[in-house]
């Protein structure tokens, strides 16, 4: 009874083995199914999942697990696979040409990646040598002969030897009677950019060297572009390279009809196809239309078309086509912002400004962060303000109820207002404004507005201590607060010292007393013109010690990144304001010892 029950334990575990490994195939085609696809999320986890299974790996499914993990790219599942083929390897005598194969191609992974990501740059170079050492073990005239030439013509090429490139693949060609449209995928990339890398002639036409490197590639492109059994990317790809082949050789209606063909097989390299047309069709204006008619027709959704039509009509100055196609695409999309703000600037350009607001609303209703849109808006309005000052404040208010969380909006809008004020006012001592006597009956009332939109924008800026901020927003916000103090403290009708004073400081404070424009010349004008006395010059003193060693400036680095370096001259001046109240400070101290006595 015992010996019975083990062999049906064995009977069942015999069986679970035999049904596990179709699951395990059927996860590396499901993965290579996916890549095929364009689908790299689902392509990643089906890998994943496979490679996690920890069965033992045959060397062609380790080849076909190389491949898909660096066409993908994912360097955790090169190194997952090139440590399954390295375990593999370690138990053989000699490797077959396919794990061979399959490490040359996770070394070639894993040296492309490392130069991606500027990692690793000591162990790049062993990487490609030992993918192109393991694809030169491989006879070009073996089953694996061509998968070896890819190998290696794709280690040259991510060297940068292209020349060296074309020839391995060249040889290869040369030693077999055919080969797969995978390799004609690669080697007409490779000529294309071998005949694209050659310059001209005196007159801009391609040399007979390059148009013959061109004229290869289209032969290999033509193929992989028509070929079933490579995936829809490759074949797109190829399709698009096709067309800059025969647009660089200059033969217009084959280019053409490249271009239209890439586009027909999908949309991920519509705007390249467009601009492809574009620069095909310069001086023949017609025929772009044309195209581009016959693009936008293919479906009832598309919009790129039309995009490009719309830039087309605007660049051959032909305004109200250029709306008409704007409209169209509206037509077709109304739920994307993109075209309510293409129709509003073409309505802008012939003039209607209220219809131009009202499409500009209507992104930003669809997606506030729009700024286009935004800044449709902000510029009319700016527009009008040496004009027709009361028509660019009307505007901003309509955006303040658009954007009502926004303090930078509220920001420029005080700018404006403010502007509008000091054309009607007169500068006093320490650069204090009053306004005129003869001003129009409605400027202090645009102050107070421009007080209240100031202390909005001000409420809208988060508390230190709520959240953190980077160092770009926090100089940002501190300007808009920085600003607040400007007007309640130049402006004597509606001057309050001690809010100025405290809107300064916090500025300060939130850019650790480094303020990037200048060393806090508001609130020493303050301290020096409006306040006075020891509290003042105890405040200052304070404040200038803790500045002395904080001003910074922006500069770039080599790179042009800006990067912040100290203002010695901010800084000194800073030193002598610092001294300066600590004499006042200590002479009052003095003065009042002596009345004390």
């Amino acid at each position: 009874m015992l010996r019975s029950m083990r062999w049906t334990a064995l009977c069942l575990l015999i069986a679970l083995a035999c049904a596990s490994q179709p699951a395990l195939a059927d996860s590396l085609d499901t993965a290579e199914s996916h890549a095929a696809a364009g689908q790299k999320v689902k392509a990643r986890q089906a890998l994943a999942t496979w490679l996690d299974a920890k069965e033992p790996r045959e060397p062609t499914a380790l080849l076909r697990a190389a491949q898909l993990a660096r066409a993908l790219p994912d360097i955790d599942l090169i190194n997952t696979v090139r440590a399954a083929a390295e375990a593999l390897e370690g138990t053989l005598e000699s490797a077959p040409p396919a794990l061979d194969l399959a490490l040359g191609f996770a070394y070639l992974g894993l040296a492309e990646e490392s130069l991606r990501l500027r990692t690793g740059s000591r162990v790049i170079s062993f990487y490609f040598a030992d993918a192109t050492t393991r694809a030169d073990r491989v006879p070009a005239t073996s089953p694996y002969g061509e998968t070896a030439a890819r190998l290696a013509a794709a280690s040259l090429y991510a060297q940068g030897d292209l020349a060296a490139a074309v020839k391995r693949m060249a040889a290869h060609r040369a030693a077999v009677e055919t080969v797969s449209p995978r390799f004609e995928a690669l080697a007409g990339r490779l000529q294309y950019d071998a005949g694209s890398a050659l310059p001209t002639d005196a007159s801009g036409r391609v040399t007979a060297e390059a148009a013959g490197a061109l004229r290869a590639a289209a032969t290999s492109l033509a193929t992989a572009a028509d070929s079933d059994v490579l995936a829809a990317g490759v074949r797109r790809a190829a399709r698009l390279r096709l067309a800059w082949t025969h647009h660089r050789l200059g033969e217009i209606q084959a280019a053409d009809a490249a271009y239209r063909a890439t586009y027909a097989s999908g949309t991920k390299e519509a705007s390249m196809v467009l601009r492809g047309l574009a620069s095909l069709h310069a001086r023949d204006a017609q025929a772009l239309f044309s195209a581009l008619a016959e693009l936008a027709a293919r479906t009832p959704t598309d919009v790129a078309a039309l995009d490009a039509t719309v830039a087309a009509h605007w660049k051959a100055g032909q305004v109200s086509d250029a709306l008409r196609s704007a409209n169209r695409r509206l037509d077709r999309a109304p739920q994307d912002p993109a075209g309510w703000v293409l129709v509003a600037e073409a309505l802008r350009q012939v003039g209607a400004t209220r219809a131009a607001l009202d499409h500009w609303a209507r992104a930003l209703k669809l997606d506030p962060t729009n700024r286009a849109a935004r800044g449709g808006i902000e510029g009319t309005a700016q527009r009008f303000v040496a004009s027709k000052p009361a028509r660019a404040a009307e505007i901003y208010e309509r955006l303040l109820r658009l954007l009502p969380r926004d303090p930078y909006i509220r920001n420029n809008y005080g700018f404006i207002l403010r502007d509008m004020v000091s054309r009607h006012t007169t500068k006093l001592r320490g650069g204090i404004e009053r306004i005129k006597p003869d001003a129009p009956a409605d400027t202090l009332a645009l102050l107070k507005r421009c007080v209240a939109v100031y202390a909005e924008a001000t409420a809208l800026i988060p508390a230190e201590n709520d959240i953190e901020l980077d160092e770009a927003q926090a100089w940002n916000l501190a300007g808009i607060v920085n600003d607040y103090g400007l007007i309640v403290h130049y402006f004597i009708e509606v001057q309050d010292a001690a809010l100025a004073e405290s809107l300064y400081v916090r500025a300060l404070e939130m850019t650790d007393y480094g303020f990037k424009d200048t060393y806090a010349p508001n609130l020493h004008r303050l301290y020096t013109y409006v306040f006075t006395g020891v509290d003042h010059d105890w405040r200052w003193y304070r404040i200038a010690r803790e500045a002395k060693d904080a001003i910074l400036r922006e500069e770039q680095d080599a790179d042009g990144a800006t990067v912040l370096v100290p203002d010695e001259q901010k800084r000194a001046a800073a030193r002598r304001d610092m001294d300066a109240a600590r004499a006042r400070i200590m002479q009052a101290v003095a003065q009042d010892d002596g009345e004390d006595r």
